[in-house]
């Protein structure tokens, strides 16, 4: 059997210390760029790779060893007040969840807020570099090409949460997976005898999200060869939003809304609607569980827990600065049965034909 290579070997290759390759391997900036991809390079000429089972006793010995001084990890929010975010229930999931991750793994965890009188990115940049603080974690409210591109990216050791993938700089982010969730919601309404899905969302929610929940909600209506009623964005004006939402409903007479905020099913009852009498209703952001409502709801907790478990990795593997490929992690959601989506079907009726054209499988 083939010997592993060794760092020993790769250290006699490029005629430096074992240390230095210990550190050039592990990306460490103790070590001159140049230096770094020259080792690693070398490493991967000899067919180097790390022994699985000694990097997860490493990984197990630096958990279990007291820090001598802890990271901090901010967590950064904006708005117009500093605790304004956590009005909405989601936001207030992931800064617990992250908090919670983050304590877990020895960092310090604290709160900034982009918009607190005097503070801009040029002054959170010192005051980071001040403080000798590397890891951040983006809330995912912030219109971050707008405001940080002026940033210093490269000693700081970045995640963002949430979808909002058309924004710079491009970091690596954990979201929900609106696809997913988009076509669960869409198979249990067809399941349940439904025929014209409409999807209901604040424009601005669909912008800030890269317009993906308009997307997924299109992409399956053609997949499923649904009627195609176009989504509606809501303006910004209560007035115009109720307005706009009664002409869409007569227009396009949807069976079943989905909704994509909060805002969304207290504005069918404002205009007239009720539920399930008038439209059955789909909540794809569903936080009350308790039968009420039928939707899916998000894994928020563990979006917040694995932002950090994302940004502690990058740490770890000494990744600071943005990402040459940035990733996305997607989280899925689970599908709540509930009295807003009663079943159109008899009690004997078998699974729905024809649901997918037949070149198409679910």
């Amino acid at each position: 059997m083939k010997e592993r290579v060794t760092q020993t070997d790769i250290a006699r290759a490029a005629g430096v210390h074992n240390t230095t390759v210990s550190l050039s391997l592990r990306n460490s900036r103790l070590i001159p760029l140049e230096t770094r991809e020259r080792i690693q390079s070398i490493a991967r000429s000899l067919g180097y790779s790390p022994d699985p089972a000694l990097r997860a006793l490493a990984a197990y010995r630096n958990a279990c060893r007291q820090q001598r001084r802890a990271e901090t990890l901010v967590y950064l929010t904006r708005g117009d007040t500093r605790q304004g975010w956590r009005q909405s229930p989601v936001e207030g999931i992931y800064f617990t969840a992250a908090e919670r991750r983050a304590t877990e793994l020895g960092f310090n965890f604290r709160h900034m807020w982009l918009d607190e009188p005097g503070m801009n990115p040029r002054r959170l940049d010192r005051m980071l570099a001040h403080e000798g603080i590397r890891c951040l974690l983006l809330a995912p409210h912030l219109p971050i090409g707008e405001t940080l591109d002026t940033m210093d990216w490269s000693r700081l050791c970045a995640v963002r949460i949430g979808n909002s993938s058309l924004l710079a700089p491009d970091l690596n982010q954990v979201s929900t997976d609106v696809g997913a969730i988009v076509r669960l919601a869409l198979r249990q309404v067809l399941l349940a005898g439904y025929q014209r899905p409409g999807l209901v969302l604040p424009r601005r929610t669909d912008e800030l999200a890269d317009r993906t929940w308009s997307a997924a909600f299109g992409a399956e209506q053609y997949r499923r060869n649904l009627p195609s009623l176009p989504v509606l964005l809501l303006p910004d004006s209560p007035v115009e939003c109720s307005h706009a939402l009664v002409s869409w409903h007569r227009l396009h007479r949807p069976d079943v809304v989905l909704g994509v905020s909060p805002l969304v099913r207290p504005l069918l009852r404002q205009s007239g609607f009720e539920v399930p009498a008038s439209v059955a209703y789909v909540d794809l952001l569903l936080q009350d569980v308790l039968g009420t409502l039928a939707g899916v709801q998000g894994n928020h907790a563990r979006i917040g827990e694995l932002a950090v478990e994302l940004l502690n990795a990058q740490l770890e593997k000494n990744q600071f600065g943005l990402p040459t490929v940035p990733t996305i992690t997607s989280v899925a959601g689970r599908w709540c049965d509930g009295a807003s989506l009663p079943s159109r079907r008899p009690a004997t009726d078998e699974q729905p034909a024809a649901i997918l054209p037949a070149n198409l499988v679910a």
